[in-house]
């Protein structure tokens, strides 16, 4: 696909904290592959999806919903940006071109997440929750923010609500931004005034171009090495019960029919049968 010309993007899944060792390897070796396709500039953006921290934040979720709201929340950031930056805003849209940047040109992973806020008059409000969605993104954690190439910013509101939010808020938030992503070659903000009856202020971000999430790749790491463990501890019990099922090996066994074969000469039926000849036969 990367022959074609055009700017390759891939998601791919890290697994469940419930999944077995080997899926957990498969994992571990994807990533490392993607991870190199992505170094080469043959994959423009690698978004890496965690299983166990999404199955961690919608536990309450029933079984049957659960993949539906999940990658429904996966995907909305996304179209969301997607979206709102091919909308004209009356103070600053994050317009078509930072959008590409973003999305294709980070040279790295990409993380992005949501958050809502409904306290909204508070002068750092919007500033904390930048903070918090930092790091309580619904993909991988680990990963070192400083390291962001492009860092785009959505805040959204009704009309209403941006009336009581005061200015300073939003000069807040993105030096909270600047600070925390160690200063990235381009920040891109839209703020955005949208038709929606929640008197709530909804907060979208996105950091691309950074390195593996180094701790959340150690963990799966160790998981699946302990996990192998324990399959070829299990391996090697089986194997054992096996060799044992007899009690004896085969040299045992030989010289054994060759005992019984002495005792029953030396008994009385045999010492019946041993003399006698079989005159039946021609």
């Amino acid at each position: 696909m990367s022959n074609l010309g055009k700017p390759l993007v891939v998601m791919t899944v890290l697994p469940m904290d419930t999944e077995d060792a080997q899926t957990k390897a498969n994992a571990l070796e994807t990533l490392s592959k993607l991870a190199k396709l992505t170094q080469t500039k043959k994959v423009n953006n690698l978004i890496v999806v965690d299983n166990a921290k999404i199955e961690a934040i919608y536990s309450s979720v029933s079984q049957v919903d659960f993949y539906g709201v999940a990658n429904k929340a996966i995907v909305e950031t996304i179209d969301v940006f997607n979206t709102l930056s091919s909308m004209p805003s009356s103070v600053k849209g994050l317009d078509p071109m930072e959008w590409g940047k973003l999305f294709t040109d980070g040279e790295g992973l990409t993380v992005y997440g949501e958050l809502t806020i409904d306290n909204f008059s508070e002068e750092t409000a919007i500033a904390e929750a930048v903070v918090n969605n930092l790091n309580g993104n619904l993909l991988a954690g680990g990963f070192d923010l400083k390291q962001s190439r492009y860092v785009g910013v959505i805040i959204a509101a009704n009309k209403e609500v941006w009336s009581k939010i005061p200015s300073s808020s939003i000069t807040y938030a993105m030096a909270m931004v600047n600070d925390q992503c160690g200063t990235p070659r381009g920040v891109f903000k839209g703020i955005y005034t949208i038709d929606t009856p929640d008197p709530v202020v909804k907060v979208y971000s996105m950091f691309a171009g950074l390195g593996l999430p180094d701790s959340r790749v150690a963990q799966l790491r160790k998981d699946a090495q302990e996990h192998m463990q324990t399959v070829k501890g299990k391996d090697e019990g089986r194997n054992l019960s096996l060799n044992l099922d007899t009690g004896t090996n085969e040299t045992i066994s030989a010289a054994q029919k060759v005992k019984d074969k002495i005792a029953a000469k030396s008994s009385a039926f045999g010492k019946l049968v041993g003399g006698v000849v079989d005159r039946r036969k021609p």
